[in-house]
């Protein structure tokens, strides 16, 4: 009896209160869907469900032993938070994520993850500059020219120091004292001339000594001048080094996305090539169709199971590409972003007269060859006369305009056939969108046709695999056309193609 009371007053007292808290208390821990590693020392935490700053607020993160992050930033949208951590993470190596609400009484998740690096398209410039070797390689000889350069300044300096001094003792060189103001005889005479000699010579070693340092600092001027102009040749040629890999680490990413959207095609051909073998094997045994026929429907999946195999070694030779790019082992876990095919991101209109004075002012090859014609011209400007040596740097001169001139000439073909291009992709995409809304059309009406018993279930799947076919077709279109305006934008920025 004692025991039947104490579960009624607990039924009635406690188990309301337990569930009133439970309606009442939020969510403690955010629920975390995906765990992104980008730069190796920042991670984007993907929530479930939107989040607000209040929600993960007293939400603390930590990464193993790496300690509390250094820096957090909620999207937009509240599904994602990105978490900067005090050092960066080591590729391929397992972490784990500690999920705390210290407001919460010390409720946790963890959540174990791969720092597997992310590669976005449109946001790799700075790691090629700052991780290819070769561009780290031209930054420290550019760096090293840079302290010849500051050794330079600092000898030209020196040598100003001694002219000064030099021209100051001619300045204040003491006048000329004879021995002998009136000289009696020969004798005197002629110790008057030894002194006089002997002070024009040493005021002349002084004058001679002083001129000849002139053209020292002249000399060291000119080498200052050229090493400043050939300084900014080298940092042009850099930054051209840097944005021609990140184009190429951009078109890796859209074959690589390319070859994923080719995969699942190819592998829905294998689903259904499959079908089609099992209903040949029935259709063998009922003497429907012969071995041969089934055979060659056997040898059609073998070659797509091998087209799939040479796709995915494809895939594996792209990432191990960018890696390379990345100054990294080819074998390092890498996870390559889906390009966002977001057309507004892109220029105005494309205008080619009036993008092609734009590109001849930003060019950077263009640059580079204008250096060679101030470097040429100036050293035509220091020859005097019509000697040989000046006629050969005339011609030297005439050679570098000349390079200038062709270089232009092809940036203003490169850029009109760029321009057609994208004319061709436009069309190309649209196309396909027509395609696709016509297959889309048939699509609905082989789905009436196999709700009426008119059309078979292989039949239906295989239009079915026509529609995604033709969705591909219009994927494919979108992604050439969208890599072809990201090549015009790197045209635009300076880069040749």
């Amino acid at each position: 009896m004692l025991c039947t009371a104490f579960v009624l007053l607990f039924l009635l007292l406690v188990l309301p209160i337990a569930q009133a808290a439970t309606e009442l208390s939020p969510l403690l821990v955010p629920a975390i869907d995906d765990i992104e590693v980008f730069e190796t020392d920042i991670i984007v935490v993907q929530f479930a469900s939107p989040q607000t700053v209040d929600d993960i607020f007293g939400v603390s993160f930590r990464v193993d032993d790496y300690g509390s992050v250094s820096k957090m930033e909620l999207a937009d949208d509240g599904l994602s938070l990105s978490l900067r951590l005090s050092r960066r993470l080591n590729p391929g190596q397992e972490y784990a994520l500690l999920v705390e609400n210290w407001m919460q009484g010390g409720a946790a998740d963890i959540y174990g993850f791969v720092a597997v690096e992310t590669v976005r398209p449109g946001e790799m410039q700075g790691k090629i500059a700052s991780r290819n070797t070769a561009v780290q390689m031209t930054q420290n000889a550019i760096a090293m020219v840079e302290a010849g350069q500051e050794a330079l300044l600092e000898g030209r300096q020196t040598l100003f120091d001694v002219y000064s001094e030099l021209d100051r003792a001619i300045g204040e060189f003491p006048a000329l004292e004879l021995p002998f103001p009136e000289p009696e005889g020969e004798f005197e005479e002629r110790m008057n001339e030894l002194v006089t000699e002997a002070h024009r010579q040493a005021r002349s070693a002084l004058v001679s000594n002083r001129d000849a340092l002139i053209d020292q600092i002249l000399s060291l001027e000119y080498q200052r001048e050229d090493l400043a102009t050939n300084l900014k040749k080298a940092r042009l040629q850099s930054d051209m080094a840097v944005r021609q890999l990140t184009l190429a680490v951009e078109a890796y990413a859209f074959a690589y996305h390319s070859m994923s959207a080719q995969l699942v095609s190819l592998e829905e051909s294998v689903t259904l090539i499959s079908r089609q073998l099992a209903i040949a094997d029935i259709q063998v045994s009922l003497g429907l169709i012969t071995v041969q026929e089934a055979q060659r429907v056997a040898q059609t999946a073998k070659e797509l199971n091998r087209a799939v195999a040479m796709l995915e070694v494809q895939q594996s030779g792209i990432v191990a590409e960018i890696n390379l790019l990345l100054g990294q082992a080819h074998d390092t876990p890498l996870r390559i972003a889906e390009p966002m095919y977001d057309f507004s991101t892109m220029d105005e209109e494309v205008d080619y007269a009036r993008d092609l004075q734009r590109i001849r002012g930003s060019n950077l090859t263009l640059q580079s060859l204008a250096t060679d014609v101030v470097l040429k011209a100036r050293a035509v400007d220091r020859i005097a006369g019509s000697s040989p040596e000046r006629r050969i740097a005339e011609y030297e001169l005439a050679n570098a305009r000349i390079r200038y001139s062709e270089e232009e000439r092809k940036l203003a073909l490169g850029f009109r056939r760029l321009v057609d291009d994208i004319s061709a992709k436009e069309s190309a995409l649209s196309l396909s969108n027509e395609k696709y809304a016509l297959q889309k059309r048939l699509f609905g009406h082989a789905e009436l046709r196999y709700e009426l018993g008119m059309l078979s279930a292989i039949g239906l799947e295989s239009e079915r695999h026509e529609l995604y076919s033709a969705s591909r077709l219009v994927q494919e279109a979108e992604r050439d056309l969208f890599m072809t305006l990201t090549r015009y934008r790197f045209m635009l920025d300076g880069l040749t193609l």
